[in-house]
Order: C-alpha cells, then sequence, then structure tokens
C-alpha cells in the first residue's frame, strides 16, 4: 500500500508574550501491520487482509499559548476507513467516518512560592462512537510548594500533590496474545480519582525524586484498572537520585 502526509500551519507570535497556531493534516496510511497480517499456533489468532484500504485521516485545529499562564487547543478529527481489533481480536475495517473532537485547557497559577498546575482535556466522539472509545473528561492537576532553603541557596525544595481524574468509559480491553487493544462495551471503567504525594530536591550537583503513588487507594474501595480485568497499581513509593559528576 502506499501513503501520504500533509501537513501546514500558520502562526503569530506577539513578543514572546503570548502566540497562535493553526494547523491542518492530511494523511493516508496503511492501517498497522498486525491488523493485516498475524500468523499464531493459537487458531483464532490468524489472518491476511489485504484488501484492507488506507486509513485516511483529516486534523484541522489550533493552538493559543500564553506565556503568563497557559494555554488551548481544539482539533477535529476525521478518519475514514479506521481500523480496530474487535471484541473477539480480529481486525475489523469501520464502513462509516469516525469524527471526534479534542480540546485541551492548561492554567498555571503562581501566588509566592506556591503553584498551581491544572490541564483539562475534552473529547466528545461525533460519530464513531460503537467502535471509538474514549474519556469524555480527563484532568491533572499539581499543587506543590517550592522554595530555596538555606543561605546561598544550596538546597532546592519542592513538594505537592498531583491529582489525576477520568470519566467512567467503555474502556479497551487488553490481548496479551497480539499486545494490542480490543473493544468492548460490555462495562464501563473510570470515575475514580488518583492522588501521588511528590517531593523534588536539589543539593548542589545532587537531585533526589520521592513519589509516593495512589497515596488514597486503601479509602476509594480499590475500583481502578488500566484495562478491563488488569487492576490500576495500588500504593507504591519510588525514590530516585541523580548525581552529575560533571556541570
Amino acid at each position: 500500500m502506499e501513503g501520504n502526509s500533509f501537513k501546514g500551519d500558520v502562526r503569530y507570535e506577539k513578543d514572546s508574550v503570548f502566540n497562535f497556531t493553526g494547523y491542518i493534516e492530511l494523511a493516508s496510511k496503511a492501517p498497522n501491520m498486525n491488523k493485516i497480517l498475524y500468523q499464531s499456533d493459537y487458531k483464532r489468532y490468524n489472518w491476511f487482509n489485504d484488501n484492507f484500504k488506507n486509513e485516511q485521516s483529516s486534523i484541522f485545529g489550533f493552538e493559543f499559548n500564553y506565556k503568563e499562564w497557559g494555554g488551548i487547543s481544539a482539533s477535529y478529527n476525521s478518519i475514514e476507513n479506521y481500523t480496530y481489533f474487535g471484541p473477539f481480536s480480529s481486525p475489523v475495517q469501520a464502513n462509516e467516518s469516525l469524527n471526534y473532537l479534542k480540546a485541551t485547557a492548561q492554567l498555571n497559577l503562581r501566588y509566592g512560592k506556591f503553584s498551581l498546575d491544572n490541564t483539562v482535556m475534552y473529547q466528545n466522539v461525533l460519530k464513531g462512537s460503537e467502535f471509538f472509545n474514549v474519556p469524555e473528561i480527563v484532568t491533572r492537576n499539581s499543587f506543590y510548594f517550592s522554595t530555596d532553603l538555606f543561605k546561598g541557596k544550596p538546597l532546592f525544595l519542592q513538594t505537592g500533590v498531583t491529582f489525576k481524574y477520568f470519566t467512567s468509559y467503555f474502556m479497551n480491553a487488553y490481548d496479551p496474545v497480539i499486545s494490542e487493544f480490543i473493544l468492548q462495551n460490555d462495562a464501563e471503567y473510570g470515575n475514580f480519582p488518583m492522588l501521588d504525594f511528590f517531593v523534588n530536591a536539589r543539593i548542589s550537583r545532587t537531585r533526589l525524586y520521592l513519589k509516593l503513588e495512589n497515596f488514597t487507594s486503601s479509602f476509594t474501595g480499590y475500583n481502578f484498572y488500566s484495562a478491563p480485568t488488569y487492576p490500576y497499581r495500588d500504593m507504591v513509593l519510588r525514590f530516585g537520585l541523580v548525581w552529575n559528576f560533571f556541570i
């Protein structure tokens, strides 16, 4: 199969204070090789789809970034001949178009030594929701404190909490035989919060970090998954050290 790709954009920037970019992307490409050809000792996992057409994608979007507080971006995505793995792990090429909207907003607030960084993404599948599943809202928010300690500022310390959340949706299942995600429309997953506590420090040429991930897992009921039947990890402590011998 042959393919092609075209990308174009226009950009306006004002004194490094803000910038605006509008873009368009047009592409024609074959589905990934796993969907075209797969051979296995498992009888059900054998196929050769030489009749699959190229996926035709069109993306129209914009990005606006403001130095002081963050930015917003949005895109309209349209895909013809979208190819996916069905509920029984076999590849399927959709007969109808896939159309969806995606918008992201970032807001960064600073007050003294305190900071609040927010990212919220909204997605809406206008056509093709029967075979394309995504959460409607995804959010990530970090509240943290940063400061230099002691005379001469030998120690930089940053500590805070990160909140992550996405709305419930028909999350794709994972098939370990083909190492691919497959469609499932039987049960919804999501709608649970995750909180991480972190500490970052820099001492001269040494950097330290400590992260307590999902530390509220015992309070939220352990009803969280990275994929159906694959539980997301509960509370875990991570620690790291970076020592630069040369600057």
